[in-house]
């Protein structure tokens, strides 16, 4: 039996080229057949393609909520009654903080003040410096310091409005006061009248822009 020399594939009688590769005959050759050269182990036996972990998102940590400003405001309760709040604005919310008699009575007495009419004068006057309280205060604990406290998203919030007072002159005194200002906030489904001072007019106004609510 003959064989390629170069393929080492068995010939038949009378070949000029091999059949397999192509090679000339120039003669006969009595070799086995070569054998093909056995693959890699690893080759054999590919071990299986481990992809890497998918790179999941690094968690970011949940925007800080920041106070803007406050001021106080009050609105109707009932026919007669006032009800005093201080709204605190922040990068998430409004807070309506309550400001109730006793927190003026205790504001009074860090002042110095005592006894009823104190207390009444407290309750008018003692808010327009307790807003500074607000500035520094965690907004969470802030709207946790009365039950009768409120929030309002931001992202509801369709427009606010601020309403400078009228102009009313005083002739027996030749001066001019205005009426407080005006403010109202409309909501998806809701809306809040407030009465803001009117000497808080302009910082009113300038919490609210800073806030990009106006």
């Amino acid at each position: 039996m003959a064989y390629c020399t170069k393929c080492g594939k068995l010939l038949s009688a009378g070949d000029c080229f091999c059949a397999s590769c192509g090679n000339p005959i120039a003669g006969t050759a009595s070799m086995p057949p070569v054998s093909p050269t056995p693959p890699p182990a690893s080759a054999a036996h590919p071990q299986p393609l481990v992809m890497p972990p998918p790179k999941l998102p690094t968690p970011t940590a949940a925007s800080e909520e920041t106070v803007s400003g406050a001021f106080p405001v009050s609105r109707k309760k009932g026919l007669f009654a006032l009800e005093s709040f201080h709204i605190v604005f922040t990068s998430q919310r409004l807070i309506l903080a309550a400001f109730t008699n006793e927190m003026a009575k205790a504001a009074a007495k860090e002042e110095g003040k005592a006894g009823f009419l104190a207390g009444m004068m407290g309750a008018m006057t003692l808010g327009y410096n307790y807003y500074k309280h607000y500035q520094t205060k965690d907004p969470e604990a802030a709207l946790m310091e009365n039950p009768q406290n409120f929030a309002i998203d931001i992202s509801r919030i369709r427009k606010i409005k601020l309403e400078l007072g009228k102009r009313q002159i005083d002739h027996s005194r030749n001066i001019d006061t205005y009426d407080n200002s005006k403010l109202e906030i409309e909501t998806v489904g809701d809306k809040f009248t407030f009465a803001v001072p009117h000497h808080f007019y302009n910082m009113a106004q300038d919490i609210i822009r800073k806030s990009g609510l106006m």
